[in-house]
């Protein structure tokens, strides 16, 4: 396995959701980690999505008041 440039995180879970982790990845033929870096980057997207509309709704809340 070649060196990454790219960042490590290690965490903790159940048993069971690393078994369903494994289950999905194999299923998918990638590892847990890619598999799990793939989740995390959806969910960013999806946070990022979610502040970005957040922010776009503040104004009018702000002018309906006024």
């Amino acid at each position: 396995m070649g060196q990454t440039r790219k960042a490590k995180v290690m965490f903790t879970c159940e048993w069971e959701a690393k078994d369903y982790l494994t289950k999905w990845a194999n299923t998918e033929n990638r590892t847990v980690s890619n598999l799990c870096e793939t989740l995390i980057n959806e969910a960013i997207a999806a946070r990022k999505t979610q502040e970005t509309e957040k922010a776009n709704e503040q104004p009018k809340q702000t002018s309906q008041l006024s």
